[in-house]
């Protein structure tokens, strides 16, 4: 067999693979409790209008596919005019083009090239962003602040420029062993810093952690560690990029592959708003007040708590797990549109 065949097996595997993890009840819980109610939130915000989407969604779509079933954005006879989406396998965005048929905007390359590459101002503004990596927060073989920060960073930026607020959806892989241990040990002493700054925090902290310091958890159980502490870090870049975090789920299940361990997902739902124009502040707090506040609230909130446990849930819910199941099922039966 040759290497070339040897190298498209290999990919065929992994996108197998990833179009089976995407069917799974645990995935499904997380679309339906919480990207969808963040969704629609935002929607009713916005006056009923259908939403901008910019989703990093893989062949199957089920995120764009049932936010259209639930009068979040449009379908028609042709497509999805109110998605843009970004895929770095090229098997993958032919498939997705039939899937999906017109579509906002595309993009043939990862997430970090379109967002590094100079003509990422266009796409802009959005309404949900669905950044679904399932890759490293802080992968070794770049610098803490990586790519992955250096796109979501443009993302904030771009949104800023057209005053829109907006709900973001990250999903990390939260894996210790191939991680950059210098970014932990940053997220470490930024969380340890907080401490001193907001002496409650570090009471928030134990009792969120089960006693256990930024720097145990983060041994013990770094998946936990990943839900308590990126909140803050991920507060602190939208507040330098003028925005606030108003709202906070986190979500975490384990993954099973067929070959290697089984690791863990950890999943973040943050709804954004730009902070107020200082020309507009008349009866308004300053804009540092709303900052400090709202910083505050999210700290406490991860502080105290890691989020959901999907598994656990649907441990205790089998009937809610068929019928996330089926609803998975309901979704990959549509039939594609015209315009595929």
């Amino acid at each position: 067999m040759t290497a070339r065949r040897v190298r498209r097996r290999r990919r065929e595997r992994a996108r197998r693979q990833v179009s089976k993890v995407s069917r799974t009840p645990v995935k499904h819980y997380v679309r339906r409790r919480g990207w969808v109610e963040a969704a629609k939130s935002r929607q009713g915000r916005l006056g009923g209008s259908y939403l901008q989407v910019l989703t990093l969604c893989g062949e199957d779509a089920l995120d764009v596919l049932l936010f259209a079933r639930e009068g979040l954005i449009r379908r028609d006879a042709r497509g999805f005019p109110d998605v843009s989406w970004c895929e770095w396998s090229a098997e993958t965005a032919a498939r997705l083009r039939m899937r999906l048929g017109r579509v906002r905007r595309s993009f043939l390359g990862s997430l970090e090239q379109l967002a590094l590459g100079g003509d990422f101002d266009d796409w802009f503004p959005f309404d949900v962003v669905n950044l679904d990596f399932t890759a490293l927060p802080f992968p070794r073989s770049q610098p803490p602040f990586n790519s992955t920060w250096k796109a979501i960073q443009a993302i904030l930026r771009g949104q800023r420029s057209h005053g829109r607020g907006f709900e973001l959806f990250l999903t990390f892989n939260a894996t210790r062993e191939p991680a950059n241990e210098a970014a932990i040990r940053q997220l470490i002493e930024v969380v340890e810093q907080n401490f001193g700054i907001r002496p409650w925090s570090e009471q928030a902290f134990l009792a969120g952690s089960g006693s256990q310091s930024p720097n145990e958890l983060s041994v013990q159980a770094y998946d936990k560690f990943l839900l308590v502490c990126l909140p803050k870090f991920i507060a602190r870049l939208a507040t330098d990029e003028q925005f606030v975090v108003k709202g906070l789920e986190r979500f975490s299940y384990k993954r099973r592959p067929p070959w290697g361990a089984t690791y863990s997902i950890v999943k973040f739902v943050l709804s954004l708003d730009p902070l107020p124009s200082p020309a507009l502040r008349i009866n308004v707090p300053p804009r540092h007040e709303i900052a400090s506040q709202s910083y505050d609230e999210l700290v406490r909130s991860s502080f105290e708590s890691p989020g959901v446990d999907v598994d656990q849930v649907l441990q205790y819910e089998p009937g809610l797990r068929q019928s996330l199941g089926d609803e998975v099922a309901s979704l990959l039966q549509e039939v594609p549109p015209m315009g595929a």
